[in-house]
């Protein structure tokens, strides 16, 4: 079955892409499945890998500054608890138990996702963030590797066969790479899910049957999708009825939208809250149903 996301599974449902087996959308039960590979969750490690700075947040002292303060451990995403220090007065006023301090990091941020059978790469995707700040975007987008995307992704794309001949030759799953030009900020053992929802039920399907019967039948129409947030305002509580819900998921060239607003727990940036996010093949007609959606929370 899908693990951890309702709203997932029941879309999984309405197009006949329900599991046998356990796929886990979160890392919270990625890092049980695979115990052997819990290391990589621990952000010392990524960064130790790549030869980056960091230390202890709570020393007297701090080794540099800026600095940018995360949780070791972050299996519910969206940038929880994380903060930028500027100065030494922010570096006290953000101490937080258990977190590290690393260097600040400027430049693209994107993601790449694979699918890997013991070292053989199956499937690969590039998606590239439109940052806001303060850990927010405007939108997510697939990328076609032409040949200068083939150049400009080179040092993203040589980390992760580099990582996985070095860490995962036995591992056989998706694996979720997040970066910050062609530094790897964080690796997750599970697919990507909300691409997963713009790259649409048949990406979705070849999840499923790899995870099921380990078969892969290659994707060449379909590499294309976007996701786009609708953020709000933090402590703020909002609410949808249920007849606006059908009514903005109902768009040609969107797959689905999805509501945080029912996850009560979840995780949020600094930057703000995210009520939902509108995810498809067709950049323009999500953006339609974005905006009339911000429209429809902030007025």
């Amino acid at each position: 079955m899908w693990l951890d996301d309702e709203q997932f599974s029941q879309y999984c449902e309405e197009h006949d892409l329900l599991s046998d087996a356990d796929i886990p959308l979160w890392d919270t039960s990625s890092i049980e499945m695979y115990p052997q590979y819990a290391w990589i969750y621990d952000k010392r490690k990524i960064l130790d890998y790549q030869n980056m700075k960091w230390f202890r947040h709570g020393k007297s002292k701090p080794d540099f500054i800026p600095c940018f303060s995360k949780p070791i451990e972050n299996l519910w995403g969206m940038g929880i608890g994380t903060s930028l220090c500027e100065d030494v007065e922010d570096y006290i006023k953000n101490y937080t138990p258990a977190h590290i301090c690393m260097e600040v990091l400027a430049g693209e941020h994107s993601t790449v996702d694979v699918v890997v059978n013991e070292g053989k790469f199956l499937d690969w995707r590039i998606t590239i963030g439109h940052s806001l700040g303060e850990g927010k975007f405007s939108y997510w987008e697939t990328i076609d590797l032409n040949e200068k995307q083939e150049l400009t992704t080179l040092d993203r794309r040589k980390f992760v066969l580099n990582f996985i001949e070095a860490h995962l030759i036995g591992y056989k799953g998706a694996v979720n790479f997040e970066f910050i030009d062609g530094k790897c900020i964080e690796v997750h053992l599970r697919p990507n899910v909300e691409m997963m929802y713009a790259w649409g039920p048949k990406y979705i399907k070849q999840i499923k049957y790899f995870y099921n019967e380990g078969t892969w039948r290659p994707i060449t129409d379909d590499i294309g999708g976007c996701t786009i947030p609708i953020w709000g305002k933090l402590n703020k509580t909002y609410k949808m009825k249920l007849a606006d819900r059908v009514k903005f998921s109902v768009a040609e060239g969107i797959n689905f939208v999805y509501y945080d607003i029912d996850n009560k727990e979840e995780a949020n940036p600094p930057g703000g809250q995210r009520l939902a996010f509108v995810a498809g093949s067709s950049y323009d007609k999500c953006k339609q149903t974005a905006e009339e959606l911000n429209n429809y929370f902030n007025g």
